[in-house]
C-alpha cells in the first residue's frame, strides 16, 4: 500500500462530512510534504523521526498534522500512545494560551454591555442578524448560514433556515457541529426588529449575502465577522467565539445558573458547572427565558 492508497481508503471507511475528508485529506498532505516522504510509505517511518521534525512547526500547525497521523494509526491498529501524547500536550499549550489570550481580552477590552450596545447602533442589517443571533442563541459561524423559506415542507437535512408559521419566526438549525449529539433545534424568534429585517427578505435566498452576492461559508462568514468586529471595537478580532466566552464569564460571574443552562442548550454542549443542576431544570423553564437583548 502507498500514501495514496492508504489515505483514500481512511477516508472511504468514515462516516463523515465532505469538508471533513477534504480537511483530512489536506492536512495528510500537508504532513507528507514537511516530512519530505512521499516515496515513503508513512506508517513505516519511526515516529519519534516524525516528531522530531515536526517540533520545528509552531503548535498550531502541528495539531492537525498530529491528528491526521494518529487517526491512521489508529485505522492500522498501530501502537497510538507516542503520537497521542504529542498531540494533548500541544492541545494543553494552545488551549491554555488561548484561554489566558480571551482572558485578558474579556478583562481589559471588551465587556458585554459593549456587546449589548452593538445592537443599538448596528451598521446595517447583516450586523444586526450577526450580533442578534451570536448574542441571543449562542451560535457558531456554520450556524449563521441561513436560508429564508416560506413552507417548512421545503427543509432539507443539514440545512439551517428561518421560516414564518403560526404567526412566529422559527430559527431551524440543521446544520450545527453538534447536530449528531443533540439533534436539530428549533427556537422562536421574537424580537420585532429582527423579524422586519426577515420579512424584507425574499423566500428561498440566503439571509447573508457577500459582495458578490453569493451565500457565505463557514471560513468566510468567520472572516466577515472578525471584520465587523473590527468596526464595533478597533483591533479587537471580535469573532463568535470571543463574543461566547465575555457572555459565558458574564453570566459566570453573576452565578446565573439557569441562564448557563440555557446558553448550553442553545450552543449545543453540556458545561461542566451545569451538570449538577442541569435535571433540576425543565425545558419550559429554559424556552420561557428572555432572550437577552429583546
Amino acid at each position: 500500500m502507498n500514501n495514496q492508497q492508504l489515505i483514500n481508503e481512511y477516508l472511504k471507511s468514515r462516516n463523515i462530512s465532505e469538508n471533513s475528508k477534504t480537511t483530512y485529506y489536506n492536512n495528510f498532505y500537508r504532513l507528507l510534504n514537511f516530512l519530505k516522504i512521499h516515496n515513503k510509505y508513512i506508517l513505516d517511518v519511526d515516529i519519534n523521526i516524525i516528531i522530531n521534525h515536526l517540533n520545528k512547526l509552531h503548535r498550531r500547525a502541528r495539531i492537525p498534522l498530529l491528528l491526521i497521523l494518529k487517526l491512521l494509526y489508529i485505522y492500522k491498529h498501530k501502537n497510538i500512545n507516542i503520537v497521542d501524547r504529542e498531540l494533548k500536550n500541544n492541545k494543553i499549550y494552545m488551549n491554555n494560551q488561548k484561554s489566558l489570550i480571551n482572558k485578558n481580552l474579556i478583562n481589559n477590552s471588551i465587556k458585554f454591555n459593549d456587546l449589548i450596545s452593538i445592537l443599538k447602533k448596528t451598521k446595517n442589517n447583516n450586523h444586526y442578524i450577526i450580533f442578534y443571533l451570536l448574542i441571543n442563541f449562542n451560535v457558531r459561524n456554520m450556524d449563521l448560514i441561513i436560508k429564508k423559506i416560506d413552507d417548512e415542507a421545503q427543509i432539507k437535512q443539514n440545512e439551517n433556515y428561518l421560516y414564518f408559521k403560526n404567526g412566529s419566526l422559527i430559527y431551524h438549525r440543521g446544520n450545527y457541529k453538534t447536530l449528531k449529539k443533540y439533534g436539530i433545534k428549533k427556537q422562536i424568534i421574537k424580537n420585532e426588529k429582527f423579524i422586519n429585517i426577515i420579512k424584507s427578505i425574499d423566500n428561498n435566498n440566503y439571509i447573508l449575502l457577500n459582495s458578490l452576492n453569493k451565500p457565505y461559508t463557514n471560513n468566510t462568514i468567520q472572516k466577515y465577522i472578525i471584520s465587523i468586529g473590527n468596526l464595533y471595537f478597533k483591533n479587537s478580532n471580535l469573532n463568535q467565539s470571543l463574543i461566547y466566552k465575555i457572555i459565558l464569564d458574564h453570566y459566570t460571574q453573576k452565578k446565573d445558573l439557569l441562564r448557563l443552562e440555557k446558553i448550553a442548550d442553545n450552543r449545543g454542549h453540556n458545561h461542566e458547572t451545569q451538570k449538577v443542576y442541569y435535571s433540576t431544570r425543565t425545558r419550559q423553564d429554559l424556552n420561557n427565558l428572555q432572550d437577552i437583548f429583546i
